[in-house]
């Protein structure tokens, strides 16, 4: 077994120009294999990916290896690989590449306590909806007492590591917006960091599966295939699933203008499987204090042998100060597949909706970004997958692109492989 793991680790080490991610939605961390009988899991995901966008054509792909060991109390994870991707601009002859090694988690937990420690490189999504989704290196404490828990998070981000930085992400590959603001992100450690610490309230346990997302690695964008007929259990009244409350602070030599933002969330579900999570932030900055909303709507109709899901979403501001612009920097929400609106567009709207055929291992997919005002950038894309085995996926995705920086639509098409070995 180990000669196996060795053998396949050298051979994704070696085809470094033929793999990566778009915005790394990785699955490998549930599709890992045990190791013989030792408590080691090891897995390894490769992606390919091709495509046409305006007068580009576009490819990139990623290879990824990653191993558990586990005890009772104690878990050590680590993923990490190589990624490639390339653009070439059919109009003016010229081909850009890049490649890179990278990490994408190295981290320990430790859970002999009413919740968990989290240290080292690691995945990090506040209780909140908004705030930040992003890569950390740093801590992640989690305590739950009853109804109630308490999450503090610390830590850098270095455009290393970072879901937006060199390794993870090639959103760039598209280029359509080559002077598009983004946020800022460090060199190195401790020139663009984070702190967090949020309490939520949950006045009863989850009863309904339709109350759980799936976000998979980070996706805001997709949605879980397994629900079936268990989604269609009805919440009869409106039951208040939690509340909470958070503070959000970030600084750093690379950090432009200190903040602090606080505010409070909720999910709230109601009738048959709607799921609403309002949430409402003070942005405290000298001249630049700000009111920042989001509202998020979901809805999952069950049928016999097929599950269809919905959801809108609303994120928008209030200037307290003339000209106030909102400052936190690792939210990532990426609305669109090529424009990637984010915290720093606001205000735009995101609906999608999604038909799945689970004994079918197919789904549809459409999806509809647009930013409300400034460049009125919007876009709409069609996604097909096809799950083949239990261990290859396809995807095939098509969009429209419209904004008033481009003189005419650009149209966007490309096929993605994800294979788990």
């Amino acid at each position: 077994m180990k000669k196996i793991f060795l053998t396949q680790t050298l051979i994704l080490l070696s085809i470094l120009q033929s793999v990566a991610q778009w915005e790394c939605p990785s699955q490998l961390a549930a599709n890992l294999n045990q190791v013989g009988k030792s408590k080691l899991y090891w897995g390894s995901e490769l992606t390919l990916g091709g495509g046409h966008l305006q007068n580009n054509w576009i490819g990139n792909g990623m290879g990824i290896i990653g191993l558990d060991r586990s005890t009772a109390k104690s878990t050590f994870y680590a993923e990490g690989g190589i990624k490639y991707w390339n653009r070439y601009d059919i109009s003016a002859s010229n081909d850009y590449d890049n490649s890179h090694l990278g990490l994408r988690e190295l981290y320990y937990q430790y859970k002999g306590i009413p919740g968990s420690l989290t240290l080292g490189i690691q995945s990090t999504r506040l209780d909140d909806d908004f705030l930040m989704n992003e890569r950390i290196l740093g801590t992640n404490l989690k305590l739950t007492e009853g109804k109630w828990s308490l999450n503090v998070v610390a830590g850098s981000v270095t455009k290393d590591f970072a879901r937006n930085g060199t390794f993870c992400n090639v959103g760039y590959i598209y280029d359509i917006f080559p002077e598009k603001e983004r946020a800022i992100l460090g060199n190195t450690i401790g020139q663009t960091n984070m702190a967090s610490f949020s309490i939520k309230f949950k006045p009863q346990k989850l009863t309904s599966k339709a109350s759980k997302t799936s976000d998979g690695e980070f996706s805001t964008n997709e949605f879980s295939e397994g629900l079936g007929q268990e989604a269609a259990k009805k919440v009869d009244k409106l039951k208040i699933e939690s509340l909470g409350a958070i503070a959000y602070h970030e600084f750093g030599t690379w950090i432009p203008q200190k903040f602090l933002t606080t505010g409070l969330f909720a999910q709230v579900e109601w009738g048959k499987n709607w799921m609403l999570k309002p949430e409402v932030l003070f942005q405290a900055a000298p001249e630049n204090k700000a009111i920042i909303y989001s509202l998020k709507i979901e809805k999952v109709l069950a049928w016999e042998n097929s599950k269809t899901s919905i959801n809108f979403r609303y994120l928008g501001k209030t200037n307290l100060d003339d000209n106030a612009h909102v400052l936190n920097s690792f939210s990532n929400i990426f609305a669109g597949d090529i424009i990637r609106l984010d915290a720093i567009d606001l205000p735009f709207i995101q609906a999608g909706i999604k038909h799945s055929l689970p004994k079918s291992k197919i789904h549809f997919k459409s999806q509809f970004s647009s930013q409300l005002n400034g460049d009125s950038m919007k876009e709409l894309d069609f996604e097909i997958g096809k799950k083949v085995g239990k261990n290859l996926q396809i995807n095939v995705i098509s969009g429209v692109l419209r904004s008033n920086l481009l003189s005419d639509d650009a149209f966007m098409g490309r096929i993605e492989f994800r294979y788990y070995f």
